[in-house]
């Protein structure tokens, strides 16, 4: 059985329907015009549907990644937060070579 890669920049949305999840993946959208939007635009193309267990099984891995990359520095705790929750990592909008929990955000020519 050969495994099926999806990319998605992030979640768009996330429903429950009986003991189903119902997860919207969503890229980022390219901007028609040609002045940048001042907010990233997302695009739903496609969903994931899991039963609730499988939902919290994916939920305490999430949990522990976020945990891991706090204590690597990769990603940062707002102050202002609720506390428990994390910041999110790179919003798609900063600029690259932007610093990240203190380390220079590497960028690349291919994605400018």
């Amino acid at each position: 059985m050969s495994q099926k890669d999806i990319f998605a920049d992030t979640f768009n949305g996330i429903a429950v329907t009986g003991n189903l999840v119902r997860i919207d993946l969503a890229t980022l959208a390219s901007s028609a015009g040609s002045q940048p939007p001042t907010q990233p635009q997302f695009e739903t193309h496609s969903r994931l549907i899991m039963p609730i267990d499988g939902f919290l099984r994916a939920y305490a891995l999430a949990e522990d990644v976020m945990k891991k990359l706090i204590a690597a520095g990769i990603v940062n705790q707002k102050s202002d937060a609720a506390p428990g929750l994390p910041a999110s990592a790179v919003a798609a909008t900063e600029v690259p070579g932007a610093s990240v929990g203190g380390k220079k955000k590497p960028s690349s020519p291919n994605f400018d």
